[in-house]
């Protein structure tokens, strides 16, 4: 196996950009005016947080989900239902014009 530059890579090594280093088992996501939100940032670490028919649901999404989609799927099961909650909130505030306490850029 190479990279795109044709270099060889080691399958079973630590991923591209971590030089070396084991990556972290839990994300983390600041938002202006609230405190960080931590969350599973592995197929392990969410399956944990999963029981039941969530847990099926997600073995069965994630077996059937393209390689090149699978960080997406493992944000969209990771990510608090609470805080995904509280972001809709805001984007629907923004759709109806409302940019209170937007900051310009």
């Amino acid at each position: 196996m190479t990279d795109l530059d044709g270099n060889p890579v080691d399958p079973g090594g630590p991923p591209p950009g971590t030089g070396g280093h084991e990556v972290a088992a839990m994300w983390s996501v600041e938002h202006t005016g609230r405190p960080p939100v931590e969350f599973p940032a592995t197929i392990d670490t969410i399956r944990a947080g999963l029981s039941g028919e969530r847990l099926a649901e997600f073995r069965q999404e994630t077996g059937r989900t393209p390689g090149h989609e699978l960080a997406v799927l493992l944000f969209r099961w990771s990510y608090p239902p609470e805080e995904l909650a509280s972001d809709d909130e805001v984007f629907t505030r923004l759709a109806s014009g409302d940019f209170t306490a937007c900051v310009p850029q």
